[in-house]
């Protein structure tokens, strides 16, 4: 059958395995697909248009190409064994079919060539020039107003136990890296130790005086500090001295913590203010 024969979607609504064959130069390519419909509307959208399958639709028509089902109703489990068996038995790999890579499911140790990487690279920008529509902010964004529960928390929380590159694995930036996060930081309007204009230092303060410490948080930092020699500290814009760093960190509204970074020169401002310790 042809793609025009695939019209009806409650029809062609099943998972299968399928094959394509060029009429013009006897090719093949093996597919899968969970839903054949949908699967072939990638195709006919030009969705596919990047791969080597898509490419020769593109040169040779899509009218030349036949369509057949090699098996339906396949079990999603088993859909990958199931391609690997037709794509052996037709040997349709490149450069006599359409297959890229031998293994069905996956694209392991395929590489594209740098001409191929360029190329979807300016398709997908001018894909987003011609549809501002496609970027999704704001409201428009299908996670807007939307809340993660617990359980999903810590179900993301577990799967990244191991993966190096997920957030809160315990390593430590090299000076290297350091010093190029500090170069690449230089100059970012959003970034920690601007110059805040009066007004700004004004509306910080005021939003900082709503913040309320609950007990636990309050006794857990009176806990911390017990036993530690006090240091008097210096607001520098105002010059006000404060007896201790928890005393200048109530002032502002925040943490002890942000306070002794900016003493220590680890942090530009805390609060909106630069902060020194009196020696």
């Amino acid at each position: 059958m042809k793609i025009f024969d695939i019209d009806n979607k409650e029809k062609f609504n099943f998972s299968c395995i399928y094959l394509w064959t060029n009429l013009i130069n006897n090719k093949k390519y093996v597919g899968q697909a969970q839903n054949f419909y949908g699967r072939m509307q990638d195709y006919f959208s030009g969705q596919e248009s990047n791969r080597v399958i898509g490419k020769a639709i593109l040169k040779y028509g899509i009218e030349n190409f036949e369509i057949t089902i090699l098996e339906k109703e396949i079990a999603l489990d088993s859909l990958n064994e199931r391609e690997q068996y037709w794509m052996d038995y037709y040997q349709c790999f490149v450069p006599n079919g359409y297959n890229v890579c031998h293994i069905a499911g996956n694209t392991l140790g395929y590489k594209h060539t740098e001409e191929d990487k360029e190329k979807m690279s300016q398709i997908a920008k001018q894909r987003f020039i011609e549809h501002p529509e496609l970027i999704k902010k704001g409201k428009d964004n299908h996670m807007y107003g939307k809340h993660l529960s617990e359980e999903t928390k810590q179900k993301m929380s577990k799967s990244r136990i191991g993966n190096q590159n997920a957030k809160g694995k315990r390593w430590k930036l090299n000076d290297e890296q350091k010093e190029r996060r500090r170069q690449t930081a230089l100059g970012n309007k959003y970034c920690l130790g601007r110059e805040l204009t009066a007004y700004h230092r004004q509306r910080i303060i005021e939003s900082n005086k709503s913040r309320v410490l609950s007990e636990e948080t309050i006794k857990k930092m009176s806990e911390s500090h017990k036993g530690k020699t006090t240091k008097k500290v210096r607001c520098v814009e105002t010059g006000a001295i404060f007896d201790s760093v928890s005393e200048a960190a109530a002032f502002v509204g925040k943490y002890i913590s942000g306070v002794i970074a900016c003493c220590k020169g680890k942090q530009k401002t805390c609060g909106g203010y630069h902060w020194e310790y009196i020696k």
